[in-house]
């Protein structure tokens, strides 16, 4: 206590208070810095504010942030495997509301085969276990019914991921895979990623979802860089 006090204080001596909050800081905000001060704090110690709680409450409010930033779902995604041994049928209806508060409904008897999602991806990220499930569903009923633009429907499968607890690396591995790989549709627009006709075969799309995967790892890029990069062709290495 005694440490972090003096860390605070020393600390303390190049921040300005007035320019660390805005005007009307949310309330946990406040609560949370105020948390790590320490006992029988003075009003002015309170006033420019202990810069490892801000830290903390830093950090809570982006947390806080990103989740809003993404949807919910409403229900869960139960299903029964089909005789085929390939496709399943959704017992009830589900949906994932997006961050715009678009509502993407699939209902009770949709069928899917998870056909949206390459087959290079299958062995290392299946697709219907686990977390994956919800926002695979949603993906593929929208890829095969097509009433909403290719670039939205990709998106919101990466959104859906993050939402139901993919880890954020895997969640951009798989979004970068469909983008490159995965159904399109539109006006002049070709019928699959531009990935499908650069990498024809499953190998040479394994080999190259395994170079996003190492460009992910390693410099950790947002959605938006990840479209970019693929849109010229390659991923820097």
């Amino acid at each position: 206590m005694a440490s972090r006090r003096r860390l605070g204080l020393a600390l303390d001596e190049h921040l300005h208070d007035s320019r660390l909050l805005a005007p009307a800081a949310p309330a946990s905000f406040v609560n949370a810095v105020e948390a790590q001060l320490p006992e029988g704090s003075s009003d002015m110690q309170r006033r420019r504010y202990n810069p490892l709680g801000l830290a903390l409450a830093l950090g809570l409010i982006v947390t806080l942030a990103n989740a809003q930033d993404l949807g919910r779902f409403k229900g869960e995604p139960v299903v029964v495997m089909l005789a085929d041994g390939r496709n399943m049928r959704l017992v009830q209806s589900f949906a994932y509301v997006d961050s715009k508060g678009r509502a993407w409904e699939v209902p009770a008897g949709a069928e899917t085969d998870g056909a949206s999602i390459p087959r290079a991806l299958w062995l290392t990220h299946p697709p219907f276990t686990g977390k994956y499930r919800s926002a695979a569903v949603i993906h593929d009923y929208y890829c095969q019914k097509k009433v909403r633009p290719w670039r939205d429907t990709h998106q919101v499968f990466y959104d859906a991921m993050r939402t139901a607890g993919v880890p954020e690396t895997s969640a951009k591995v798989m979004y970068g895979a469909v983008y490159n790989f995965g159904p399109r549709w539109g006006v002049g627009v070709l019928h699959r990623g531009p990935g499908a006709k650069q990498y024809p075969t499953v190998d040479k799309q394994a080999e190259a979802i395994r170079d996003l995967e190492a460009w992910i790892n390693r410099d950790n890029p947002s959605p938006e860089e990840i479209t970019k990069a693929l849109d010229k062709g390659q991923v820097p290495k």
